[in-house]
């Protein structure tokens, strides 16, 4: 049975709370990506940001701690598709952030990704 850890991005792009929701919003659009872990010194999520939250962009220069999402669902990268899966339903979200057992970030996982796997693309 597939994993999270098959369809995850891997190390992926976390932000602080402190960076500015500018350079963000710049690192997603460079990146490709649609969401960004904002993580502690420790490397624990915190929050999240995705593009639908840049779409409330108060000002460039303003901290991502006013922006970000503070509730972050986490799983691990050995947990199933189907718990993915039931996870964003559940909580109507589109992004997991994926943990290791320190609770440190490792990757991220999408809808998308969960839909790719289901329909076998790569």
């Amino acid at each position: 049975m597939r994993t999270i850890i098959d369809v995850m991005t891997g190390s992926p792009i976390t932000a602080a709370r402190t960076d500015s929701i500018g350079g963000i919003r710049d690192a997603m659009a460079h990146s490709g990506v649609h969401c960004i872990p904002v993580t502690d010194s420790g490397g624990h999520p915190v929050g999240i940001v995705s593009s639908f939250d840049l779409v409330e962009l108060n000002s460039d220069s303003s901290p991502l701690e006013d922006l970000m999402t503070k509730k972050v669902f986490t799983i691990g990268a050995h947990q199933s598709i189907p718990e993915a899966a039931t996870m964003m339903r559940t909580h109507f979200v589109h992004h997991l952030v994926v943990v290791d057992v320190a609770n440190e970030v490792v990757g991220v996982v999408s809808s998308l990704d969960l839909l790719e796997d289901l329909l076998d693309i790569d």
